[in-house]
């Protein structure tokens, strides 16, 4: 059957071998096409060395394998033992002991993808190009190679072979950064093709679609193909984004992206937390540069529900200067941070506290800012790949001035944020005053807090997320361990409870300090901490996490500096780079976001589409797509051919209309008729290789022949017999077929695609004469 399959594209008289070849070679292009599409995936190109590679000694394994003439089976065997081969050589050639792998090249293997797939429900693109996700790219690739030679040059499936690539394609558009779109998708519509215009040359074969009329042989085809194909494209590149309505909003938005002048909803960050410090520990989320170490804050949460802390803020234009409704009388210094965001995938912009000017790149995203949060927060749906500036204004607190203070602060404040909900657990509010019984200051009572959490329970990621008030309870008083959401969420509610106004605030510790002068941050040095409201000095930061310290707060926390201990691939800590201390006047970044635009989270909410999200609407998607290919695609050729049946008024017709239904039944078993051959040429051919009945499609073949060249036409009798030897040959096929054949033959459309064949060199049928 293989051989039969491939003789369209193998049989004497196609052309010369470069002819022969220029299929395989297009076919290895549509892949790297698809490959090429993948860098909205990423947010370098890096990945392409490998994976281009991938693709190209899997599409060269194929052919080789083909024409040796190994079977299927064999080839999948050997394609999978060279995939292997290449993972280890080039992938991960550090665990290669004299060329050979071993038993750590394999476990690093299994790490590598394990991570990737812990990640793949984290992150959003682009990424990091991280050893995992290539891995998986090349895995993927190498697939699509063998499947699609299988498709084009086993089952001569034009359409089929191109599916694979697309496959890919489409992955990298669903998931994809919104880059680039336009010539990632001209590049494989052009490779599609190439492909398409490739295999119609090297089989001869006539095409109802732009070649019929020409008969000067294969490079006649190709100019023709050429000129429509280099036509479809820019039609496609520069036509199709001028139509009108081109520029409107999708009619069903799949990726679920918020119109940017309505409230945007987001899940709690302090929910995210176990999964960076777990699932993103060595992905790296963004650099800063600054003359001074500091916690990276992204946004703080001032809102307790009994189940999630949130935070509703009133966000408005940021600019070269921040407002803030807080006065502090504390000596504060200015420091300014250069931030390159590679994979947060947050809304919110990280700064050190209080941010008080903010200048972004040129035609950038805007930005807005809630004075009340301090929190800075993008107009576009992730932070991800935006550079930018802010000044922060550090204040330098000290024991002294702190334990000075006697009152609470603003009686609106302390409404706002001494709120608890009803059915707050009473043992905890209990616990909280009696570790606090002997303070007599908002200041120590802070303190005192932090220290009792700090020294009487342990830090450990080995326990279930959360900071509701069952969560709080069991981290209280019964595993006694947890980890900073717990510290921070349980501190807040406890400290409002003996009456200081608290919130969470949520952000990254320093990071590791590189030979490039930036601090490069990864998911494990994600961190949430308590803040408390002293008058006249706003809000403080405490740290009742055991192995974490603020830098520079050791003087009033009396905790020094800690955070995650590095990765032991991280670089040592060299002298801090110098760093700009301004913004440039002008430096504000418009925005078209309304002014007092709300923003909610926490709670029940829906969080920006990370990649597992994106999935299931793009799964949704192909599912609805398949259903309707299902139904509609074998429903349009009933009707087709009940039409083609009805349109053919007499005897002579309708033994045409037979030998069409034949015809198309036998191509798409896989064996097409020639251009070159008559009917009963074509009807030995395909009764040898299908093994019909004897005589049958012989006799139908002689009778469309008849049909086709008697100008007197045919009798009753002659149609009733062609239209016997059709039924004979569908049932015959039928049989032969597995079932996923049956399947696969009902949903071709290509039938669809073509008129209906003439029985012979394209003559008209004879007509009696008048």
């Amino acid at each position: 059957m293989n051989s039969v399959a491939s003789a369209g594209l193998r049989r004497p008289g196609d052309g010369d071998r470069a002819i022969r070849v220029a299929p395989e070679l297009a076919l290895l292009g549509l892949t790297a096409a698809a490959v090429v599409g993948m860098g909205r995936l990423f947010a370098n190109g890096s990945f392409l060395g490998p994976v281009l590679l991938a693709a190209g000694l899997s599409h060269a394994t194929a052919a080789l394998c083909r024409r040796r003439g190994l079977g299927l089976p064999l080839t999948t065997v050997v394609s999978a033992a060279v995939l292997a081969l290449f993972v280890i050589w080039v992938i991960e050639p550090a665990r290669v002991t004299h060329g050979l792998p071993g038993a750590d090249a394999w476990r690093a293997v299994g790490h590598d993808l394990q991570r990737a797939w812990r990640q793949f429900g984290d992150v959003v693109a682009p990424v990091k190009p991280a050893r995992g996700f290539v891995l998986a790219a090349v895995i993927v690739t190498w697939a699509d190679g063998l499947v699609a030679d299988w498709a084009a040059f086993r089952l001569g499936a034009t359409f089929e072979a191109a599916v694979p690539s697309f496959t890919l394609f489409l992955f990298g558009a669903i998931l994809g950064a919104n880059r680039h779109r336009l010539p990632y998708a001209a590049l494989y519509l052009a490779a599609v093709l190439v492909f398409v215009l490739a295999v119609r040359v090297a089989r001869g074969a006539e095409s109802t679609w732009f070649e019929r009329g020409l008969r000067q042989g294969p490079p006649s085809m190709a100019r023709a193909g050429t000129v429509l194909a280099v036509a479809s494209v820019l039609t496609g590149v520069v036509v199709g984004p001028r139509l009108p309505g081109a520029d409107r909003p999708p009619v069903i938005d799949w990726r679920h992206h918020e119109n940017q002048s309505a409230p945007r909803v987001t899940v709690s960050p302090l929910v995210d937390i176990r999964a960076r410090l777990v699932n993103q520990t060595d992905i790296e989320v963004f650099t800063v540069q600054s003359n001074q170490r500091a916690y990276w804050r992204l946004t703080s949460l001032d809102n307790f529900d009994g189940q999630v802390w949130g935070s509703h803020g009133s966000y408005r234009s940021a600019g070269n200067t921040l407002p803030s409704d807080v006065r502090s009388r504390a000596t504060a210094r200015d420091v300014t941070q250069q931030y390159a965001v590679e994979a947060l995938s947050s809304i919110w912009l990280p700064g050190a506290y209080r941010p008080a000017g903010y200048a972004g790149a040129p035609h950038a995203p805007g930005v807005s800012f809630d004075p009340d949060s301090a929190s800075l927060l993008t107009d576009a749906p992730t932070s991800t790949g935006l550079t930018y500036r802010v000044r922060s204004e550090l204040a330098a607190l000290t024991r002294p001035e702190l334990e000075a203070v006697a009152g609470g602060g603003p009686g609106n404040l302390r409404q706002h944020y001494l709120e608890l909900p009803s059915g707050f657990p009473t043992h905890i509010s209990d616990l909280a005053a009696r570790i606090v019984a002997r303070a007599t200051t908002p200041y120590a009572k802070a303190l005192a807090l932090q220290n009792y959490l700090r020294t009487r329970y342990a830090y450990s990621l080995d326990v279930p997320p959360g900071h509701d008030d069952n969560a709080m309870e069991r981290f209280l008083f019964v595993s006694r361990r947890g980890y900073c959401e717990q510290f921070a969420g349980t501190y807040a509610a406890m400290a409002r409870s003996v009456g200081l106004p608290s919130r969470v605030a949520v952000g990254f510790t320093p990071g590791v300090l590189a030979r490039d002068g930036k601090y490069h941050v990864s998911g494990r040095y994600a961190h949430a901490w308590p803040e408390v409201y002293v008058d006249g000095f706003g809000w403080v930061a405490f740290e009742p996490t055991p192995g974490r310290g603020a830098p520079g707060a050791e003087a009033y926390t009396g905790i020094p500096e800690q955070q995650a201990a590095p990765a032991t691939r991280d670089v040592p800590e060299p002298t801090p780079a110098t760093v700009p201390q301004t913004i440039p006047a002008g430096g504000s970044v418009p925005t078209t976001e309304p002014l007092g635009r709300e923003l909610q989270a926490g709670g029940h909410h829906h969080r920006h589409p990370s990649w597992p999200g994106r999935l299931e609407a793009a799964a949704a998607a192909v599912a609805s797509a398949a259903l309707l290919w299902g139904a509609g695609v074998p429903l349009a050729k009933r009707r087709r051919r009940a039409r083609r049946r009805a349109a053919a008024t007499d005897p002579t017709r309708r033994t045409l209309v037979a030998w069409e239904e034949a015809s198309e039944a036998l191509a798409a078993a896989g064996t097409g008729r020639r251009s070159s051959e008559t009917p009963s040429e074509y009807a030995r051919r395909a009764a040898t290789a299908e093994r019909l009945p004897p005589g049958a499609l012989e006799q139908l073949a002689a009778a469309a022949s008849a049909a086709t060249w008697s100008a007197s036409g045919v009798s009753q009798d002659v149609e009733t017999r062609a239209v016997e030897g059709a039924r004979l040959v569908g049932h015959a096929l039928a049989a032969r077929a597995t079932a996923w054949e049956r399947l696969l033959r009902q949903l071709d459309p290509r039938p669809l695609l073509t008129r209906s064949a003439r029985p012979a060199d394209d003559r008209p049928v004879a007509r009696r004469a008048a």
